[in-house]
């Protein structure tokens, strides 16, 4: 009876062990499937990473392009103003009246009228850089923002990675 009652033990230990060795084996698998997930997560998060310091390269190369366009369209408004100080301060009527003919008359308020559009042209342009400049720069931000959010979210991940695996090794 005592021998029968050992054996009746046994077989409930050896019926625990087997339930407990088949959810071990749930385990592992459930624990490859994540590693697999996370390393799949965390590659995605470094093409995004990538991704991101182009956009941000191509972004300051767009920012640095414009900069140079609107130092050189301030240049160029300067010198506008700087002509129109010189001329003083005439009126279009008083540079017309000297004029010694019609057609020179002509010439002369369609030189004035280009050289305003030019001016407003000139003027335009700055504003609509600068504008873009901001934009440029706000987008700058922005990226790098989602970089710095994607190589936190990456390297949390890594993190995690590792301490599944370290639990998949105490579990083997």
């Amino acid at each position: 009876a005592r021998l029968r009652s050992q054996i009746s033990e046994y077989e409930q230990q050896l019926k625990h062990l087997e339930r407990t060795e088949h959810s071990s084996v749930k385990k592992l698998d459930a624990y490859s499937r994540q590693t697999h997930l996370l390393r799949t997560l965390i590659s995605s998060l470094n093409d995004e990473e990538q991704r991101l310091t182009r956009d941000i390269d191509a972004t300051q190369r767009e920012i640095s392009t414009s900069e140079q366009q609107l130092a050189q369209m301030k240049t160029q408004y300067a010198r506008t103003v700087v002509a129109l100080y010189k001329r003083g301060n005439q009126s279009d009527l008083e540079l017309l009246l000297p004029s010694h003919s019609m057609t020179e008359a002509i010439e002369r308020t369609e030189y004035l009228r280009r050289f305003s559009e030019y001016r407003e042209r000139l003027a335009g342009n700055i504003l609509s850089t600068v504008s873009a400049l901001r934009e440029q720069q706000s987008s700058l931000t922005e990226q790098r923002d989602e970089k710095s959010a994607a190589a936190n979210e990456k390297a949390q991940q890594q993190n995690y990675l590792a301490a599944q695996a370290t639990q998949r090794a105490q579990l083997i």
